[in-house]
């Protein structure tokens, strides 16, 4: 999946951001279960990461709904 797949969901996209800093991992135990790693620097560049692919979602949204047609309007 691509990081614009979770732009429109906010908390997939922390949850994606997290996991591919690897500032979270899966339980080994139980699938379940999401444990936090404790790397802070992970955790700020999942931030840093979230608010981008969500700056990327927000922008794509005024290019695609700001369109005009170019039809004559007669």
């Amino acid at each position: 999946m691509s990081a614009q797949d979770f732009a429109d969901d906010r908390s997939a996209t922390v949850h994606y951001a997290l996991e591919t800093t690897r500032a979270v991992a899966v339980c080994p135990f139980h699938s379940e279960v999401t444990v936090r790693v404790g790397d802070d620097a992970a955790e700020s560049h999942a931030f840093e990461r979230a608010n981008r692919i969500g700056a990327m979602a927000r922008i794509g949204r005024r290019k695609t709904s700001g369109k005009k047609s170019r039809g004559s309007s007669a």
